[in-house]
């Protein structure tokens, strides 16, 4: 079906309200709960369900003795409700930007390598060239921003692309090639050692980023492939001013992009040791759901990162 083709679906009776409602039976197990938490009434919610499912033509529900439980139809739905609703809430922010002058907004989700210096750099050109465009800025990780994304809750991921296989529609666009660096601390016992290796760092105390993470899942495969034990990671973080001070203050490894370690060395006084790991991805870019992003001010904003990653390959 196309769009053209849904306003002889019977899926073009469906309301907000209706939405809402799945989404609460989904989320509290009871037709009664969910009504309660939209303010209807029980049997104005039975109706609403009923209606939902006879335009699709399925079930969404099936009772249990714990209550509602989804079928695997409702999952699918669900995607779709959690995208309608998002993007209402977002149309109608930005509507409310245009009346008060701004032009469009833009959400980017946040990884540790674009922060330092990438989406700086972005966000000044934009607000030099392009003040009318307001940007909201989430820092997280993948397993937070990826379905954020998804969701339709950002217009688009900027870091370290994620080398795991991906079953959803996001589209990965490359900017630049940024090493990864293991850093520690002025008077490490590691950087006496003649001889470095991966074996010879497990007895060495780490920050790892947490367990599911791109980088942490590399980074176990390569201690694998060295044929030693992965270290036991006492700390776990992606927290950057938090891991720049402990490995300042501990003697312990940590793994950071490299522009970051660039701009942080100095100050923290940090030493990168001299091994390199040709498993581990190095590639900088973003994450879109639709290689054909429809907010102009997302595309905008996509126009200068391009840009500014142009610029950086000069720098560094």
């Amino acid at each position: 079906m196309n769009i053209a083709e849904i306003s002889q679906s019977p899926l073009r009776s469906l309301r907000i309200q209706q939405l809402l409602l799945v989404r609460e039976i989904n989320r509290l197990e009871t037709l009664a709960a969910a009504a309660a938490a939209l303010n209807i009434t029980q049997s104005a919610a039975t109706k609403n369900l009923q209606s939902i499912e006879a335009a699709l033509g399925a079930r969404l529900f099936e009772r249990s003795r714990a209550g509602l439980k989804p079928t695997a139809v409702t999952q699918r739905f669900l995607v779709a409700c959690e995208r309608i609703l998002t993007e209402l809430c977002r149309a109608e922010d930005d509507v409310a930007g245009l009346a008060s002058g701004q032009q469009g907004r833009v959400r980017v989700g946040a990884l540790i390598a674009a922060t330092p210096i990438l989406l700086p750099r972005a966000l000044r050109k934009v607000r030099d060239n392009h003040p009318d465009i307001g940007v909201e800025i989430v820092e997280g990780t993948l397993d937070v921003l990826m379905p954020a994304l998804s969701r339709g809750e950002l217009d688009l991921v900027v870091g370290r692309l994620d080398s795991r296989p991906k079953s959803d529609q996001s589209v990965q666009q490359v900017l630049y090639e940024d090493d990864i660096v293991f850093a520690v601390r002025e008077g490490h016992s590691a950087l006496s050692r003649r001889r470095l290796t991966l074996a010879s760092l497990c007895d060495t105390d780490w920050i790892f980023p947490p367990v599911g993470t791109s980088l942490r899942d590399e980074l176990e495969e390569a201690f694998r492939d060295a044929g030693v034990d992965v270290p036991n990671a006492r700390i776990e973080s992606v927290a950057l001013s938090t891991n720049l001070a402990l490995v300042e203050q501990m003697d312990c490894v940590l793994a950071l992009p490299g522009q970051v370690y660039r701009v942080h060395s100095e100050r923290y006084g940090l030493h990168r040791l001299p091994i390199k790991l040709n498993t581990i991805r190095t590639q900088v870019g973003y994450t879109v759901m639709d290689a054909n992003v429809p907010n102009p001010a997302a595309r905008t904003f996509i126009e200068i990162l391009k840009g500014e990653a142009t610029a950086l390959k000069t720098l560094y």
